[in-house]
């Protein structure tokens, strides 16, 4: 299996080529899968997860589901900077289109469709968690979504595991650890 070249890439989008011929394809509720996850990961490097070859990958569970699923050797990003390249895996859309093209500085037009939204009006049941400030519900990437959990502010440890300070508001750096945003999205999954 070949290295994917994530040189631009932001987040990884496993499942937008899918959901896109999911929506192109139009299957009867019969044909449609139970269930669509996508799962982004800002600046993760492919070379250190098990999928994509690396041996002593301690990435399992991405593992498996590559193994089930559709695992894409190939990707780029249309933006290197998070709220952009999320705007564009929700739309479908170039950051021209959608006009978000930058962190904190633009908001995804509610005019703009969304997959959650597409995927609400086909009868799924949509909810994300969210895990930095970029995709917090003031920049509009929470469309469509029935449960959007966007609490940054359980973050208990900094990046070095230092007790961290309690802001009484979202500031450019909050984000919270994967464990975090897991145990968010469980209740609804």
């Amino acid at each position: 299996m070949a290295t994917l070249d994530m040189r631009a890439t932001k987040a990884l989008t496993l499942l937008l080529m899918s959901s896109l011929g999911l929506m192109a394809c139009q299957p009867t509720p019969q044909e449609r899968p139970w269930n669509v996850l996508l799962i982004t990961m800002d600046t993760t490097r492919a070379d250190y997860i098990g999928a994509y070859g690396r041996d002593d990958a301690t990435t399992p569970v991405l593992d498996a589901l590559a193994n089930r699923g559709y695992l894409f050797e190939w990707a780029h990003t249309s933006n290197p900077v998070t709220q952009a390249a999320h705007s564009t895996i929700l739309t479908g859309m170039y950051p021209l289109a959608h006009g978000v093209r930058d962190n904190g500085l633009f908001r995804l037009p509610d005019q703009v469709d969304t997959l959650a939204e597409y995927l609400s009006r086909e009868g799924y049941a949509t909810g994300a968690a969210i895990g930095g400030f970029p995709l917090t519900v003031e920049f509009g990437t929470n469309q469509g979504f029935d449960f959007y959990d966007d609490k940054l502010k359980v973050l208990k440890q900094d990046h070095r595991g230092r007790p961290a300070r309690q802001r009484s508001h979202n500031s450019w750096y909050d984000e919270r650890p994967a464990t975090h945003v897991n145990d968010a999205i469980y209740p609804f999954l």
